[in-house]
């Protein structure tokens, strides 16, 4: 779980910058 949820995060930061 924490590896799918820190390439949740990393797609989100992407999504944002």
């Amino acid at each position: 779980i924490a590896l799918e949820a820190t390439s949740v995060d990393w797609f989100l930061k992407w999504l944002v910058s």
